[in-house]
């Protein structure tokens, strides 16, 4: 299989670490050459890696080629490159949508859509795709955790939940500037940080770990720490304004 990637971002980087480290690698992965510094690192540090010299050059050297361009170039980008029949193509833009992609590839290829995330350069998390399709499946389980969805309003909710990251990081820092603030490192406040989010995470994805609801009853016991910090974040209903971020998100994805 040879594989190659319009843009090179950090999301391209992720993937294309996540591919040249898992078991079963591409025979060979082509680069666009937009991010000369970031696509030359990659080129140097793995050897299945080559640099084209133009855009076309990428779409001409692969069987599956992944769209990883700004939002704002996607439309330009893809009208100026020229496919061949049973050619795959993987749609990574957020705000470009299957049909508009289609409207602008000019060969019958197999088009999907996915949503790779930054941390499957170290084959962890969900890649999130549709239409469904065993070998995008299978090249998407090397580097993470392969997640079909049905059509792309259902990827579409994924996409939306993925606005979350930020909020992720944000309660840490909020964490470890509160640590820090009492008296703790900055070392140690981020190590513990991150540690004990690392560790909750893990035992809430391991195969045996009940239900989030259950998760979170065990924890927030009767008069306990964890039930007056909830309490509290309730009362001032600090998840209901979470749940609305995820509904204004997905807004935006469906008027994009």
């Amino acid at each position: 299989m040879k594989v190659g990637f319009i843009g090179t971002g950090s999301i391209a980087e992720a993937v294309i670490q996540g591919l040249c480290t898992c078991a079963q690698p591409p025979d060979h992965i082509w680069v666009s050459p937009r991010n000369q510094k970031r696509a030359q690192r990659l080129a140097s540090t793995y050897a299945r890696v080559t640099v084209a010299e133009r855009n076309q050059d990428v779409v001409d050297h692969s069987d599956w080629i992944f769209i990883t361009v700004k939002p704002d170039t996607a439309v330009q980008v893809l009208s100026e490159l020229r496919f061949r029949e049973g050619q795959q193509v993987v749609n990574c833009v957020s705000t470009l949508k299957l049909e508009q992609a289609q409207t602008l590839i000019d060969a019958p290829v197999g088009l999907f859509k996915a949503i790779p995330l930054t941390p499957i350069a170290l084959h962890l998390g969900p890649v999130a795709f549709t239409p469904p399709d065993a070998e995008l499946r299978a090249l998407f389980d090397r580097v993470g955790t392969a997640v079909e969805a049905e059509n792309e309003t259902a990827l579409r909710a994924l996409a939306a939940a993925t606005a979350q990251i930020a909020s992720f990081y944000a309660l840490q820092a909020t964490t470890q500037a509160w640590l820090e603030k009492n008296g703790i490192a900055a070392k140690e406040a981020k190590a513990y940080v991150s540690s004990m989010y690392h560790a909750l995470a893990t035992l809430a994805a391991s195969p045996q770990a009940p239900s989030f609801d259950a998760l979170l009853n065990e924890a927030a016991t009767p008069e306990g720490l964890n039930e007056q910090a909830l309490s509290q974040l309730n009362a001032a209903h600090w998840l209901g304004h979470f749940e609305s971020s995820l509904d204004a998100v997905q807004a935006r994805l469906i008027d994009s």
